[in-house]
């Protein structure tokens, strides 16, 4: 059986979500990748990030060194900081494999990405897993929690395997 042939679809685990909602979740999801990449010189959309996520939400990177634990303004901070810095110049992120599972009223998204220093450029740079909850607040999903880890490119590797990737980002 070929690779592709192994991919399961693009779907949702549950049922009660259907096509608005999962609507809903791809349009928030390409928003969540976008506010966060930007070109050289430039910074994230910090008001359009603040949009999308809740404003009790927490986000928690894990890297070999160590778990950062933050609110979205010391992630603000953080990101500002390494674009100082220099350790980032530009940065662009795309989603490449989604799986979603609902309990109730929670969505949890394993969105496989890749990072890359521009949007034409044929390597990538790392890939991970960002973890993602989301609630239902003022009529809208949003992100109530962020987690991933700097070292997750065989999770990357196997959610890719696993599900088919969502639509390639607009150029």
């Amino acid at each position: 059986m070929s690779e592709e042939e192994a991919v399961r679809p693009f779907e949702s685990d549950d049922a009660r979500l259907g096509a608005y909602a999962l609507g809903q979740i791809d349009e928030l999801m390409a928003l969540f990748y976008g506010v966060i990449s930007f070109e050289e010189g430039g910074s994230p959309d910090w008001q359009a990030m603040e949009r999308l996520f809740s404003k009790h939400a927490r986000i928690t990177r894990v890297t070999p060194e160590a778990t950062d634990h933050l609110d979205l303004k010391g992630f603000r901070n953080m990101a500002e900081e390494l674009i100082e810095v220099g350790a980032f110049t530009s940065f662009f992120e795309y989603e490449i494999a989604r799986r979603i599972d609902r309990f109730g009223g929670v969505l949890h998204i394993a969105s496989a990405y890749e990072t890359k220093i521009s949007p034409d450029a044929d390597d990538y740079i790392e890939r991970g897993v960002n973890s993602l909850q989301l609630i239902r607040e003022e009529g809208a999903w949003k992100i109530c929690s962020l987690c991933w880890d700097d070292q997750a490119a065989e999770s990357a590797e196997r959610l890719k395997r696993e599900t088919t990737r969502p639509p390639p980002p607009p150029r």
